[in-house]
Protein backbone atom coordinates (compact mmCIF):
# COMPACT_ATOMS: atom_id res chain seq x y z
CA UNK A 1 0.00 0.00 0.00
CA UNK A 2 1.22 3.20 -0.90
CA UNK A 3 1.64 6.59 1.20
CA UNK A 4 -1.56 8.11 1.98
CA UNK A 5 -2.19 11.45 3.90
CA UNK A 6 -4.35 11.42 6.07
CA UNK A 7 -4.77 15.06 6.86
CA UNK A 8 -2.96 18.19 8.41
CA UNK A 9 -2.59 18.85 12.32
CA UNK A 10 -3.62 22.84 12.33
CA UNK A 11 -1.80 25.24 13.62
CA UNK A 12 -0.82 25.15 17.43
CA UNK A 13 -3.49 27.35 18.92
CA UNK A 14 -1.26 27.73 22.68
CA UNK A 15 1.38 29.06 21.09
CA UNK A 16 2.77 32.08 22.75
CA UNK A 17 3.30 33.67 19.69
CA UNK A 18 0.18 33.44 18.46
CA UNK A 19 -1.67 34.01 21.71
CA UNK A 20 0.21 37.12 21.86
CA UNK A 21 -0.86 38.48 18.08
CA UNK A 22 -3.94 37.65 18.85
CA UNK A 23 -4.07 40.19 22.44
CA UNK A 24 -2.53 42.72 20.39
CA UNK A 25 -4.93 42.61 17.56
CA UNK A 26 -7.46 42.67 20.21
CA UNK A 27 -5.93 45.64 22.06
CA UNK A 28 -5.75 47.46 18.69
CA UNK A 29 -9.18 47.08 18.21
CA UNK A 30 -10.46 48.37 21.24
CA UNK A 31 -8.29 51.19 21.17
CA UNK A 32 -9.28 52.02 17.50
CA UNK A 33 -12.86 51.97 19.18
CA UNK A 34 -12.04 53.97 22.55
CA UNK A 35 -11.04 56.72 19.67
CA UNK A 36 -13.61 56.27 17.41
CA UNK A 37 -16.00 57.18 20.15
CA UNK A 38 -14.14 60.22 21.88
CA UNK A 39 -13.85 61.35 17.92
CA UNK A 40 -17.50 60.78 17.25
CA UNK A 41 -18.25 62.64 20.91
CA UNK A 42 -16.30 65.35 20.36
CA UNK A 43 -18.30 66.53 16.95
CA UNK A 44 -21.07 66.25 18.24
CA UNK A 45 -20.05 68.32 21.31
CA UNK A 46 -17.91 71.28 18.93
CA UNK A 47 -19.59 74.11 17.84
CA UNK A 48 -20.97 74.42 14.20
CA UNK A 49 -18.27 75.95 11.94
CA UNK A 50 -20.21 78.85 10.26
CA UNK A 51 -20.31 78.87 6.45
CA UNK A 52 -18.15 81.44 4.97
CA UNK A 53 -18.97 84.64 4.45
CA UNK A 54 -20.25 85.67 0.73
CA UNK A 55 -18.19 87.79 -0.99
CA UNK A 56 -19.44 90.81 -1.90
CA UNK A 57 -19.35 92.44 -5.28
CA UNK A 58 -18.65 96.19 -5.75
CA UNK A 59 -21.84 96.89 -6.66
CA UNK A 60 -23.08 95.38 -3.61
CA UNK A 61 -20.64 96.75 -1.10
CA UNK A 62 -21.64 100.46 -3.05
CA UNK A 63 -25.13 99.70 -2.08
CA UNK A 64 -24.05 98.53 1.68
CA UNK A 65 -21.53 101.71 2.20
CA UNK A 66 -24.44 103.95 0.54
CA UNK A 67 -26.72 103.09 3.32
CA UNK A 68 -24.34 103.85 6.10
CA UNK A 69 -24.06 107.17 4.13
CA UNK A 70 -26.02 110.50 6.31
CA UNK A 71 -28.98 111.59 4.03
CA UNK A 72 -28.38 115.80 3.92
CA UNK A 73 -30.48 117.52 5.68
CA UNK A 74 -33.53 119.05 3.92
CA UNK A 75 -33.58 123.28 4.12
CA UNK A 76 -37.52 124.56 4.51
CA UNK A 77 -38.07 127.23 1.45
CA UNK A 78 -38.85 129.92 4.12
CA UNK A 79 -35.35 129.59 5.82
CA UNK A 80 -33.51 130.80 2.55
CA UNK A 81 -35.90 133.30 1.73
CA UNK A 82 -37.07 135.69 4.40
CA UNK A 83 -40.37 138.22 4.00
CA UNK A 84 -38.39 141.16 4.87
CA UNK A 85 -35.87 141.76 1.73
CA UNK A 86 -33.99 139.03 2.18
CA UNK A 87 -31.14 139.79 4.65
CA UNK A 88 -31.27 136.16 6.21
CA UNK A 89 -32.39 137.47 9.85
CA UNK A 90 -35.63 136.08 10.86
CA UNK A 91 -36.95 136.30 14.22
CA UNK A 92 -33.42 138.28 15.86
CA UNK A 93 -31.35 135.51 15.18
CA UNK A 94 -27.77 136.54 13.38
CA UNK A 95 -27.61 136.12 9.89
CA UNK A 96 -26.12 132.79 9.11
CA UNK A 97 -22.52 132.56 7.20
CA UNK A 98 -23.62 131.01 3.40
CA UNK A 99 -21.75 129.34 1.42
CA UNK A 100 -21.12 130.53 -2.16
CA UNK A 101 -23.58 127.79 -3.84
CA UNK A 102 -26.63 129.37 -0.85
CA UNK A 103 -25.71 132.65 -1.88
CA UNK A 104 -26.16 131.83 -5.69
CA UNK A 105 -29.65 130.12 -5.01
CA UNK A 106 -30.93 132.54 -3.13
CA UNK A 107 -30.04 135.77 -5.76
CA UNK A 108 -31.20 132.93 -8.11
CA UNK A 109 -35.00 133.11 -6.37
CA UNK A 110 -34.82 136.50 -5.74
CA UNK A 111 -33.95 137.17 -9.61
CA UNK A 112 -37.22 134.62 -10.46
CA UNK A 113 -39.12 136.73 -7.96
CA UNK A 114 -38.42 139.90 -9.37
CA UNK A 115 -39.30 138.87 -12.91
CA UNK A 116 -42.40 137.55 -12.07
CA UNK A 117 -43.45 140.67 -10.47
CA UNK A 118 -42.40 142.23 -13.55
CA UNK A 119 -44.87 140.32 -16.01
CA UNK A 120 -47.21 140.71 -13.62
CA UNK A 121 -47.10 144.50 -14.24
CA UNK A 122 -46.66 144.05 -17.52
CA UNK A 123 -49.80 141.97 -17.64
CA UNK A 124 -51.98 144.75 -15.81
CA UNK A 125 -50.67 147.31 -18.34
CA UNK A 126 -51.14 145.37 -21.48
CA UNK A 127 -55.24 144.56 -21.02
Amino acid sequence: QGYAPLGKLGADLDDPELVEKRMKAERMKAMAREIQQENKARIAAAPKKKEKEKVLSTREKALQFAKNVPKPKQKMRGETESEDGGDGSTNGEPPVELTPLEMLELQHRLDQAKVEAIKKELAGRGS
